[in-house]
């Protein structure tokens, strides 16, 4: 937490020198290595904390993580469907589930998956935005409006949603919109 990456480092080591198999500690060590920038590394450590504890969710997850960091979509959404499966309230889970699917322009499937995650409560602007976008191409102006303006109120760096309210709503509201769409970089 507080990043003092070395020290972690080796504190996991030594947590491991003890005990080879303990999950918490080859799960911190995954986190640790992937911060190095060393992506297969942690997944090999999370799959040992797996091994050690198959309900050790959060190493699942930051699994599903890095191989959606890496594109590796299918990877990514395989792990969440067993994470998922043995615990259905998962919800951040659920939001990586559709960052996946909308990775791959499955835009009805990333919908089902991030209208879960917004249910419980899961709420940023990119996130809106993007539900925002998926619900703009469907056409459903006042369920994109509604949300593009969440984003925006969780981020005021969203050019694009200020640029979509900004055609999406008419008048002077609309032109509010646009105006702050084109003071941005």
């Amino acid at each position: 937490d507080e990043q003092s990456y070395d020290s972690a480092y080796s504190n996991y080591r030594k947590a491991l020198h003890i005990d080879p198999d303990y999950p918490e500690a080859l799960f911190g060590l995954g986190n640790v290595v992937y911060t190095r920038d060393y992506p297969d590394s942690s997944i090999y450590y999370y799959n040992r904390a797996i091994e050690g504890n198959p309900q050790f969710y959060d190493a699942r997850y930051n699994k599903a993580w890095v191989y959606f960091q890496q594109r590796q979509y299918d990877q990514s959404i395989e792990e969440l469907q067993v994470l998922l499966e043995d615990n259905s309230s998962y919800y951040v889970g659920a939001q990586l589930m559709g960052h996946n699917y909308y990775a791959k322009n499955q835009y009805d499937d990333a919908l089902i998956w991030y209208e879960q995650a917004y249910a419980s409560g899961i709420r940023n602007g990119i996130f809106c935005e993007r539900m925002a976008y998926i619900y703009d191409i469907r056409n459903d102006r006042e369920k994109a409006v509604e949300l593009y303006k969440e984003a925006v109120s969780y981020d005021n760096t969203l050019k694009y949603s200020f640029r979509r309210l900004g055609e999406l709503i008419p008048g002077e509201e609309g032109a509010a919109y646009r105006e702050q769409a084109n003071e941005l970089p």
